[in-house]
């Protein structure tokens, strides 16, 4: 919504890139820390990258979750939430960069 792409799932682990665009997706140093996943979709999306997906059939894990330690949320959640006005710019500024270099 606030980055204007329709994805399901921005930050599944199952991907595949084109090299060339994963290289000027990296120049810069990332934002978002905690979910470098979801800022790589951005940013290859910026750059012109197509995405596809497919519906994965998802079975909760017994044992311990090996995700992100609930007591770190709450900072994550606030670091995100402000970092991303600045992330919109990095997107807004790959996008336009894409369009000088295919121009």
């Amino acid at each position: 919504m606030y980055f204007r792409v329709k994805v399901q799932d921005i930050d599944s682990g199952f991907r595949l890139f084109r090299k060339d665009l994963v290289l000027r997706a990296i120049e810069r140093p990332f934002i978002l820390k905690d979910l470098i996943s979801s800022e790589l979709t951005l940013r290859m999306l910026a750059l012109g990258a197509r995405l596809a997906e497919w519906p994965v059939v998802y079975h909760l894990r017994q044992g311990k979750s090996s995700g992100m330690p609930p007591g770190k949320i709450p900072r994550v959640v606030v670091q995100v939430l402000s970092a991303f006005p600045r992330l919109k710019r990095e997107v807004q500024s790959l996008r336009e960069s894409d369009r000088d270099t295919s121009s």
